[in-house]
């Protein structure tokens, strides 16, 4: 390139035709940060990304049978729906280049009510000193140390018969015309916030006996 003059500072135009296509109500550029909500991660330059792992992670909770849709005047008597919406995460490797973006349905559990929504919460969990010395034995002796990941891993356990939970339809879901006026019926342990989602996996079939 021809380094001057220039009548007109290049990186002063790019900037002034970058301000004028960046409209905040289009999209934003990018962020270090992930997405708080639908609504943010859809003004997002990486909208296409999350709406693509929004509609992953719903098509993988309809693969397990994970809940039936019922209408909002069906429920019965003495249960109300609780709130829902999704979580979006953008992996990363070691040198902190996005790989993936993932989103997982979560349920606003903290509405559950103990002895009405729910009885058992324990499930056993490792400490980190405890994997810490596992660790640190297997890089004494030599061993190989393997680890799994489990896809999708709380849906795969049953609800307690007794336990009967709906949820309201997240933003991502509301305009979707296979779900238009419905709430949804869990069938399985959906998701992270709620209080039993763990001892449900670990118990119910999902990660034990």
């Amino acid at each position: 390139f021809d380094d001057g003059p220039f009548e007109v500072d290049p990186v002063a135009a790019f900037q002034d035709a970058a301000t004028g296509l960046l409209d905040d109500e289009v999209f934003t550029l990018p962020s270090t940060t992930d997405p708080i909500n639908y609504r943010e991660a859809m003004k997002s330059v990486q909208r296409r990304h999350w709406q693509e792992a929004i509609d992953t992670e719903i098509a993988a909770l309809e693969r397990l049978g994970v809940w039936e849709k019922y209408k909002p005047e069906d429920i019965p008597a003495g249960h109300s729906s609780m709130g829902s919406r999704f979580t979006m995460r953008a992996k990363t490797n070691k040198q902190g280049v996005t790989i993936c973006y993932k989103a997982r349905l979560v349920v606003q559990g903290t509405t559950n009510q103990p002895k009405s929504s729910f009885k058992d919460t324990f499930a056993p969990t490792a400490k980190f000193s405890s994997i810490h010395l596992l660790l640190a034995i297997a890089a004494k002796r030599g061993y190989d140390v393997l680890q799994c990941n489990s896809d999708s891993a709380f849906p795969q356990a049953e609800l307690d018969p007794d336990e009967v939970i709906f949820i309201r339809l997240p933003e991502g879901m509301r305009d979707l015309p296979t779900y238009a006026g419905c709430v949804l019926h869990l069938r399985k342990a959906l998701c992270y916030s709620r209080r039993r989602s763990t001892h449900q996996f670990i118990g119910g079939g999902g990660g034990g006996g």
